[in-house]
């Protein structure tokens, strides 16, 4: 554990904050570290924080950080937290250890429980627990998360409590071992309910009258096997998410639950008692609708008024048999999932119009607007699904193979020519399909077309695509996007196009014949070597990634590409010059060059300023900048760590006043930069193996980058004396 010292140093963030932020620190710091962002925040915001200002301030102050997704701290930064919490002799405001709370059930402790505001703790042992008098007296109690482990088995030896405190705004408790909550709970200020895993067979007892809890958003039954029953809904007038997954003894739902109009989210997945839902009356806020593994639910609850903003709806592995003509109705309709519905006869006969919607636009460009996700199998199987609809007659079609028997798709879409959207998806994208056979036809007027793993090596030659605005053939056989003896067609509405792992790709013969071109993407393309050189002219190309293109040895001049915004060659360790630029990318943004083998980055780059990140990581090769810093006024980001051959750093690099993240970890580098303590907005500085740290330029001013420096020193293994030499 550190000292004291390193604390109170660390602890000048923290003393900065508002009363708010600071509650909200610890509250990360001793229990939410390292979940998902968006739970932590729908958890906090329903207890009454304005989350999205306070998280800001914590991110600002260097307390914490979003790493893909999740809400992170540095192990120092945390423990700074708990000491916070420890540092009054048996006042602690947070509870996280389980020996602490067996303790208070025990009484063996002195511990004063009215100062208590939250508990965290998970319980692996299967010894005995009783929970009986432990949350007595604890009147500010706010925040109470208890797990018992494994939850697979009953643990016959826990005590539930008498007494949960009415000042509790989150509940969550898994294996939690009462038949209902306790009798004289009253949960006014309960903003969630998750007791998950649990042995409820009623939330509260039979008699007891209810009171509307007002504040309650979320309510999270999942997995409590012995339920049977929710006495009724109208109790939760302000309820935004149900979830019953897994509740197998649940047979019956209360018909209130049809009138929860702020409802967005209700999952009843697995519920495999099911047989009847009550009609849905007044949802009008509800978005996700999940009745997957309901097998004995036959019929779709009734819609008594609209849904509209519904959309996605799952039955998949349900027993429903057919769906009610209102569904059809349902014009925000973002996916259907219906697969494995064995008892499936019939979809609406107005089915179509909840199909892929399509509309006009500028330069006849089709909007893809709606997808909706049939039973997989054979295409010829999913239309006999569709009452009175002929083939002819399909606008849209959207396909999932699973299986690994060979599928023919010569005459598939043959006649099919009011099709605008086909997207085939085939698993088993690691075996190769050699007996998968390609359509002989794809109709003119497709809009939008994706086929991972598409078995042919070239699209089928009548083939105008003349309407095609999106083209994303993934994983594909293509070896050359020219078809049989000519080359593709002018389309002038071709917005996106994606060959990623086209690992047989060798060509696309000219950019020519899509001028208006704004993403593409050719990932992982291994035997793409060259690159026809009118690529340089997409004057519309926004971003164009070629990030794992491990043959590719030269790229052609960038001329006139006015509009890009990404460039990505990472990955493309044969490319050891960069492209030639002959025209203006004044919007160029992000420059990602990662484990290239580019050796030098070009003068004309310096003058980009629109320049937000360069990230040119593991770059073995490089061994200098050629350009000057003084014009990228927006760069943010420059990250070189592991270009082990880069030995200095332009001194203009210090004159960005805007910089805010600096990686120089393992580079040939082995002072750090006087320059980098003038660049006042850093917040993020990592110099691993930097054998030398000049700290005379530090000022009190520049205080919290020394507060940023001195934390990556110590995960260095530097210690507070030698950061200070």
């Amino acid at each position: 554990m550190p000292n004291k010292d390193i604390f109170e140093i660390l602890k000048i963030s923290y003393d900065c904050l508002q009363p708010d932020e600071q509650e909200m620190f610890l509250d990360i710091a001793c229990f939410l570290r390292g979940r998902e962002k968006d739970e932590v925040l729908e958890m906090l915001n329903a207890r009454g924080f304005h989350t999205d200002i306070l998280l800001d301030v914590l991110i600002d102050n260097s307390l914490v950080r979003v790493s893909n997704g999740n809400l992170q701290m540095h192990d120092l930064v945390q423990e700074m937290g708990h000491w916070i919490v420890r540092k009054e002799h048996n006042k602690h405001s947070r509870i996280w250890q389980a020996g602490e709370l067996l303790k208070i059930c025990t009484g063996d402790t002195p511990m004063k429980k009215k100062v208590i505001k939250g508990i965290q703790v998970r319980f692996d042992d299967e010894c005995p627990i009783d929970f009986s008098d432990a949350f007595t007296d604890m009147v500010d109690l706010q925040f109470l998360d208890i797990s018992i482990f494994p939850l697979w088995k009953d643990v016959p030896d826990v005590k539930e409590p008498n007494v949960l405190p009415d000042s509790l705004q989150w509940l969550s408790w898994s294996n939690y071992p009462g038949k209902s909550l306790s009798p004289g709970f009253k949960a006014k200020n309960l903003a969630g309910i998750c007791v998950t895993s649990s042995k409820i067979v009623q939330l509260w007892e039979e008699d007891k009258v209810i009171d509307k809890l007002s504040n309650l958003k979320m309510l999270d039954l999942s997995g409590s096997k012995y339920l049977t029953s929710i006495k009724s809904f109208s109790s939760f007038p302000n309820l935004e998410r149900l979830r019953l997954q897994k509740c197998r003894s649940l047979k019956v739902i209360d018909p209130s639950i049809g009138h929860l109009n702020k409802l967005i989210s209700l999952d009843m997945s697995c519920c495999s008692e099911l047989k009847e839902f009550p009609p849905i009356v007044q949802m009008a806020s509800l978005e996700v609708l999940i009745f997957s593994g309901c097998s004995k639910l036959k019929s779709f609850p009734d819609i008594v008024n609209k849904l509209d903003s519904l959309k996605h709806l799952s039955a998949r592995h349900s027993g429903i048999e057919r769906l009610p003509f209102e569904v059809a109705r349902i014009s925000g309709l973002i996916s259907i999932d219906l697969s494995y519905c064995k008892s499936l006869k019939s979809l609406p006969l107005s089915f179509d119009q909840c199909f892929v919607g399509m509309r006009g636009g500028e330069n006849g460009f089709f909007h893809y607007r709606k997808r909706v996700g049939l039973l997989a199998g054979q295409i010829s199987e999913l239309l006999k699904k569709t009452e009175a609809t002929k083939v002819t007659k399909i606008k849209g079609i959207q396909v999932r193979f699973e299986d690994e028997r060979p599928i023919d798709f010569s005459d598939a879409f043959t006649n099919m020519k009011d099709l605008r959207f086909l997207d085939i998806s085939i698993s088993q994208m690691s075996k190769d399909r050699a007996d998968d056979k390609e359509p002989k036809v794809l109709p003119n007027n497709l809009r939008w077309l994706s086929w991972s793993n598409y078995p042919g090596k070239r699209l089928p030659r009548d083939f105008q695509a003349k309407e095609l605005v999106v083209l994303f053939m993934t994983c594909s056989k293509i070896v050359s996007l020219s078809m049989e003896h000519k080359l593709f067609g002018l389309t002038l509405t071709l917005k996106m196009l994606d060959l990623s792992g086209s690992k047989d790709l060798i060509s696309i013969p000219s950019f020519a014949t899509f001028p208006n071109l704004e993403r593409l993407i050719l990932q992982n393309c291994h035997n793409l070597k060259l690159v026809d050189p009118s690529i340089g002219n997409l004057g519309r190309l926004v971003s164009l990634d070629m990030s794992g293109c491990s043959e590719l040895q030269a790229f052609p001049p960038i001329i006139r590409m006015t509009s890009l915004k990404f460039l990505i060659f990472s990955g493309c360790t044969k490319l050891t010059t960069f492209p030639e630029i002959q025209g203006n990318i004044d919007r160029l943004e992000h420059l990602w060059l990662q484990n290239s083998g580019i050796q030098n980055l070009p003068n004309p780059i310096g003058q980009i300023s629109s320049l937000i990140s360069i990230d040119v990581r593991d770059c073995k090769s490089l061994t200098s900048m050629s350009f000057e810093f003084h014009q990228l006024i927006s760069l943010r980001s420059l990250k070189v760590s592991g270009c082990s051959r880069l030995e200095k750093l332009p001194e203009s690099l210090g004159d960005l006043q805007f910089m805010e993240e600096l990686l120089l970890d393992n580079t040939g580098i082995r002072e750090l930069p006087a320059f980098i303590w003038n660049m006042m907005s850093l917040r993020t500085l990592s110099f691993r193996h930097i054998d030398k740290v000049g700290t005379s330029k530090m000022t009190k001013t520049n205080g919290k980058k020394l507060l940023l420096a001195y934390y990556q020193h110590l995960i260095n293994g530097g210690c507070y004396d030698s950061f200070h030499e």
